[in-house]
């Protein structure tokens, strides 16, 4: 069905009133299918804007670390067109959202592609800080080795 309204000629990238597009969806389904079609494209389309941010300041990524969807994780990065250390409107990245949700697959994964573990949100709270108030014991241990 998505397949035929993108060959159809629809936008990848619309975003409804809080500024989510289909990919922000998708991740949130965790249809794979759907994440893959949007993120790769098909011979008519290059694929969406892994940028796009909802009102938020959320991209694909800040999404997909918050909700632990490894396997959007792990596509988005092997794009290389994802901004591993994109900030929200409040200066979180998705180590910030990995480590707050506990995930700790992803906090690992993030940290193994190079982000910064050392990118402080707008108040000054790091990884550490977001890992300790919504995290787990695990996700602590790793951000501290």
């Amino acid at each position: 069905c998505v397949r035929l309204l993108i060959e159809k000629g629809c936008d990848v990238d619309a975003r409804e009133s809080q500024g989510l597009t289909p990919l922000h969806y998708g991740i949130r389904s965790s249809d794979m299918d759907i994440v893959r079609l949007l993120i790769l494209g098909t011979i008519y389309e290059k694929g969406c804007d892994l940028h796009a941010r909802t009102n938020q300041g959320w991209t694909p990524l800040h999404y997909a670390a918050r909700w632990g969807r490894m396997d959007s994780v792990r596509l988005l990065i092997w794009t290389e067109r994802c901004y591993i250390d994109a900030r929200d409107n409040m200066g979180q990245t998705p180590l910030h959202y990995a480590a707050s949700g506990g995930n700790f697959d992803c906090v690992r994964l993030l940290i193994e592609k190079g982000c910064d573990i050392h990118a402080r949100d707008d108040m000054g709270q790091t990884r550490l800080h977001y890992a300790a108030v919504g995290g787990t014991v695990g996700c602590v241990r790793l951000l501290i080795e």
